[in-house]
Order: C-alpha cells, then sequence, then structure tokens
C-alpha cells in the first residue's frame, strides 16, 4: 500500500485509510490513527478545491473513533469522529456501539474524575456534611477501578 501511495505522490485516501485499517490490526494505534487522519485530510482537501462537498468518508470517521476509543487515546475526539461516522452512515450499527462505549469512557474520565476532585477536597474540608464513609467509598470503588 504505501508503495501505491507513493506512485500516486501521496495522494490517495482509500490507500492511505487501508493503510490504517492494517496498522490496527497489527497494533500500531499512533501509525493507525495518523493514516486514517491522512485519509480524511485528503478527502477534504479534494472537497474544498471542489468547492462543494461531493465526498463523505463515514468508514474512516468510524475506524478513527473507533482506535482513538480502544486504544483509550481521546474519548472526546473518539465521540465527535463516531458522531460524524453515525450522522453520515445512520445504518451503522457498529459505529452506534463504539459511540456508546466512547460515550461511557468520556463520562468515565472527565466526569467521574471531577467528581473524585470534588469529593477529595469535601475530605480535606472535614466532612461538614457527615458523609465521608459514603464519599470514601466511592473514592476506594473508582480507585480500584482505575489506579493512579
Amino acid at each position: 500500500m504505501k508503495r501505491l501511495i507513493e506512485q500516486r505522490n501521496g495522494f490517495d485516501p482509500e490507500s492511505h485509510f487501508n493503510l490504517g485499517i492494517a496498522y490496527y490490526t497489527l497494533g500500531d494505534y499512533d501509525k493507525s490513527i495518523a493514516s486514517v487522519e491522512t485519509a480524511l485530510n485528503q478527502v477534504s482537501e479534494q472537497n474544498s478545491e471542489l468547492k462543494r462537498k461531493t465526498q463523505a468518508f463515514p468508514e474512516a470517521h468510524y475506524w478513527l473513533g473507533r482506535v482513538l476509543y480502544e486504544s483509550k487515546r481521546d474519548p472526546a475526539y473518539a465521540v465527535k469522529e463516531l458522531r460524524l461516522a453515525t450522522q453520515e452512515d445512520p445504518n451503522n450499527v457498529t459505529a452506534h456501539y463504539y459511540l456508546g462505549q466512547a460515550l461511557r469512557a468520556m463520562v468515565e474520565k472527565e466526569i467521574l474524575t471531577e467528581a473524585e476532585r470534588a469529593f477529595e477536597t469535601y475530605i480535606e474540608g472535614g466532612s461538614p456534611l457527615g458523609q465521608e464513609e459514603e464519599v470514601q467509598e466511592f473514592l476506594r470503588s473508582r480507585k480500584s477501578i482505575s489506579p493512579q
């Protein structure tokens, strides 16, 4: 695929996309993400040059979102890409599944982390409402899920 891309002076969105899937299969998430992003950028450039949206690439958005989710890189970016995939192809039920997973991961990473910080501040402030045991139990459960 790399040779095919070289023969086309680097511009071959489909080959970049396929290369991204190959890297994913090999477990090289960084190269997978870079290749799929290149494919999407090239489709976007092509659409821009034609001054209209002529081509969508929902499968590339799906794969980028999936790799971002599975590699635990950036849940918010995964959600963005998977939303695009489901908007461009509402029948891609696999994209809907990964969108749900990425949203859940984003909640766990962002919202529950913020809750932890708030409860830690509450404990440090002397637990004035008397809910220390309940808060400690939550904090213990979070630490057992994701040790820091």
